[in-house]
């Protein structure tokens, strides 16, 4: 994690990588053993209707997406990855079902990923008020009158659930995070001490160089703050066997949370692994979520 913090600032470029490089070695052997699925899926993405878009963020940062709009829409999604995800590969192998239910699909590329400009990973210190964004240009975009859902995996949820306590659109009915953690330098510190093997003082000089260099603090945005002011219900799912964001971290998250909440642990599932562990229960879940929060109240 020294590299994500520190050398990441040092390289200057997009994060582009079609894995994510900083897992451990178990979580990495799961993403290799379903590898050839996500590239199926995320290629199948692409080949339905799509339309670029684009946004600035709040610091003048391009932000890009794209929309995937359902013939039957009833709600939509927009959905944020993981660090060094992409827009594709992060939901590909859930796209098929989502778009099933109606939903039409926002994917976002983060900050300093993919097409979007910034060069800087901030851990949710500034994706969260990207997000807000993304929710207000979607709400326009559908007239105030469609249900919104906002959908994260890994830093992607942590971002999901950051928003969560911000000022939204009253169209966004819900959240979904998957294995979010609680703020940026506990993340970091974990994988810094139990993943890489350094030691622990690691971490003040990487906090130094995100305030020098990238102008955040990786203690800034937590998720359990943002989850205490939140009135949006949340779903949450987290694998018992995280491997990169310890299971204990989504628990604090649903803790902390005020809204109306649920938390789905699945056993044996690492990092990112819960929904292709738990396929089904996941569905049912995610489903029963929409329908009990599409028409709780007129928009």
């Amino acid at each position: 994690m020294f590299a994500v913090a520190f050398g990441r600032y040092q390289e200057g470029h997009k994060v582009k990588s079609a894995m994510p490089s900083t897992l451990p070695a178990s979580a990495a052997e799961e993403y290799r053993k379903i590898n050839d699925r996500i590239a199926e899926a995320s290629a199948e993405m692409l080949e339905r209707e799509h339309e670029k878009l684009e946004i600035t963020g709040i610091d003048g940062a391009r932000l890009t997406a794209l929309w995937f709009p359902a013939k039957n829409q009833k709600r939509v999604l927009l959905c944020a990855h993981g660090y060094r995800g992409t827009k594709l590969r992060d939901f590909s192998l859930a796209f098929k079902f989502l778009v099933a239910l109606g939903c039409s699909v926002l994917t976002i590329d983060e900050r300093a990923h993919g097409e979007s400009g910034g060069n800087y990973t901030t851990f949710g210190a500034l994706e969260r008020y990207d997000i807000a964004l993304w929710a207000r240009f979607l709400d326009e975009k559908t007239g105030g009158k469609t249900p919104i859902y906002l959908m994260g995996i890994s830093m992607g949820a942590s971002a999901v659930l950051l928003a969560s306590g911000l000022s939204l659109p009253r169209s966004v009915r819900g959240v979904i995070a998957d294995c979010g953690f609680t703020v940026g330098y506990e993340e970091c510190s974990y994988v810094v001490k139990k993943v890489m093997k350094l030691p622990g003082l690691v971490m003040p000089l990487c906090n130094y160089f995100c305030r020098a260099l990238g102008g955040f603090d990786l203690r800034a945005a937590d998720v359990r703050n943002a989850l205490r002011l939140t009135d949006v219900p949340v779903l949450m799912f987290h694998g018992e066997s995280d491997s990169f964001v310890p299971c204990e971290m989504g628990r604090e998250n649903y803790a902390a949370c005020r809204s109306e909440k649920r938390l789905i642990t699945v056993k044996g599932a690492d990092h990112t692994m819960s929904y292709v562990k738990a396929r089904e229960e996941y569905e049912r879940a995610v489903e029963d979520f929409f329908l009990r929060h599409d028409n709780a109240e007129d928009i």
